[in-house]
């Protein structure tokens, strides 16, 4: 049986996500991008770096919105017949409603419609919550990158789903 708590929490995320739409993401989404890029990393990307990859043409650059607010965005790059994930990131206001779900299933499903073989993400070894989700998606630790991430210096695990 539901407590109450868990009825609410399930009402507030059926009102945030019931009129939100998946897109790609445009320049003029670059503002709201970078506001939780800076809210979530502690080396984020810059607004170059976002802005390049939302115009390079072997980028696929996702936001989630409810009209014209900003739940999450997704980046992924495509390379022959692999990708690679750069980005699944949900805003810090809505994390815990299943946004993160929404993007990577996304990604995976535009990976499967367009033929390729296998998608390959970093991770943070201390990100516990991201890992599980990756599990969830059964993508496989396949190697250790020593001291791969700054601030703080950390390594990072590689991990694969075949498709």
């Amino acid at each position: 049986m539901l407590s109450f708590n868990d009825f609410y929490k399930f009402i507030e995320r059926m009102k945030v996500l019931k009129n939100a739409s998946l897109t790609l993401a445009m320049s003029y989404d670059l503002e709201s991008i970078y506001t939780i890029e800076k809210e979530s990393y502690s080396d984020p990307w810059s607004e170059n770096s976002i802005l390049s990859e939302i115009l390079n043409k072997d980028s696929y650059f996702v936001v989630l919105k409810q009209n014209d607010i900003l739940l999450g965005y997704t980046c992924m790059r495509i390379n022959i017949d692999e990708a690679e994930i750069f980005k699944v990131t949900t805003n810090p206001r809505f994390r815990k409603m299943g946004i993160s779900k929404i993007l990577l299933q996304n990604l995976v499903d535009f990976a499967k419609k367009n033929g390729l073989k296998k998608i390959l993400l970093e991770v943070r070894e201390s990100n516990l919550p991201a890992i599980k989700l990756y599990d969830s998606f059964d993508f496989k630790k396949i190697f250790v990158r020593k001291n791969f991430y700054s601030s703080p210096l950390e390594d990072a695990l590689t991990m694969q789903k075949d498709l």
